[in-house]
């Protein structure tokens, strides 16, 4: 470049030497180097969605059917268990009830008495609700009873 007036003058440095060099009022430029980084410039437009991506794998298995057992006093106190609670409302008569969320669909309760003698017994109403709350009441014949339950979880078939 030429320090007076500032025109350029471009050299084939392959051809003849003597035009490949810069006179004494002339500036050499080197072409093609690399500067400092500038600052970032602003975000650009989002772009369009890509195209929708292979089906993924299967899940891992989900929790499995829900279940809670328990063991209930003669007198009514539960002994052994805290998903539920127990009343006694009557000789031999007892209502245990379980809170929301304990049950995701209907619910099968298996009774058993815990007495050196068999004790005939009932188990009615059987009932889930929505909120995977339930209950159900258990009646024996022969009075005021110790018993443990087991409460499981059962499909429905989409009834």
């Amino acid at each position: 470049m030429k320090t007076p007036n500032g025109n350029v003058r471009i050299v084939d440095l392959s051809g003849d030497h003597r035009l490949g060099e810069c006179l004494p009022n002339e500036t050499p430029l080197t072409w093609n180097r690399e500067g400092i980084q500038g600052p970032a410039g602003p975000q650009g437009p989002q772009g369009p969605q890509g195209p929708k991506g292979e089906k993924g794998d299967p899940g891992p298995a989900g929790p499995g059917r829900r279940s809670t057992a328990g063991i209930v006093e003669a007198d009514g106190t539960a002994r052994h268990g805290t998903d539920f609670t127990v009343t006694r409302t009557g000789p031999g008569h007892y209502h245990v009830t379980f809170p929301p969320g304990t049950f995701a669909d209907l619910f099968a309760v298996s009774v058993e008495a815990l007495a050196d003698t068999p004790q005939p017994h009932a188990v009615y109403p059987l009932n889930a609700y929505p909120d995977g709350s339930g209950h159900f009441s258990v009646q024996f014949a022969n009075g005021d009873t110790m018993f443990m339950f087991t409460a499981v979880e059962i499909d429905d078939g989409g009834w």
